[in-house]
């Protein structure tokens, strides 16, 4: 496959990993429903009247990025330095500007949205109420996820003990590797059982 391909290949994929993230974005507006635009609670009546020309600003602002990556792909291809570096580059660049234009364009339409905002809807709360039960060491463990650790424990202990034994350089290699892996595994189930 040559470096062109790749760079090619690359590219489709980032572009296919971006489309959740533009339909998210697409419908974050009036995601919490008609009453609702982004954090700012509206009127039932303002997505069809003034609502409509916000929306649509906001959408068209999603994708200037895109716009921006397209013109830059094809300067640099009619440059002749489509590389799979400089696409890296750029693909990266653009990502992290997706982010921040994102968070522009909410800014700059919940800030019109305002004036639209149903009076009283903004005041701050005033009581929060925690429900603190208290808890026990058995609300935190699962029996299931400690016995494999404990397992997976043994196990390192018995690859550290005979890695020490061994004389032959490549199986004791081998045995660090799965140790390695070995103690990888507790953590990510010391971590699952924590959830």
């Amino acid at each position: 496959m040559t470096e062109l391909q790749m760079s090619v290949l690359l590219y489709i994929l980032v572009v296919l990993a971006r489309i959740p993230r533009i339909k998210e974005r697409w419908v974050a507006p009036v995601m919490r429903g008609p009453e609702w635009f982004f954090d700012v609670a509206v009127p039932p009546d303002f997505l069809p009247s003034p609502g409509t020309a916000l929306l649509r600003n906001y959408r068209w602002r999603l994708f200037i990025p895109w716009a921006l990556e397209g013109s830059m792909l094809a300067a640099l291809w009619f440059a002749g330095k489509a590389t799979l570096l400089n696409i890296s580059v750029l693909v990266t660049g653009i990502t992290l500007f997706t982010r921040f234009n994102y968070y522009a364009a909410r800014i700059s339409v919940e800030k019109r949205a305002r004036p639209f905002e149903i009076p009283g809807a903004s005041e701050p709360v005033t009581d929060v109420v925690l429900s603190l039960e208290p808890r026990t060491l058995r609300n935190y463990t699962n029996r299931w996820m400690d016995s494999g650790i404990a397992i997976a424990l043994g196990i390192a202990v018995c690859l550290l003990y005979f890695s020490n034994t061994v004389s032959d350089a490549s199986l004791r290699r081998q045995l660090t590797s799965i140790l390695i892996v070995d103690v990888y595994i507790q953590a990510g189930l010391l971590l699952s059982s924590a959830d």
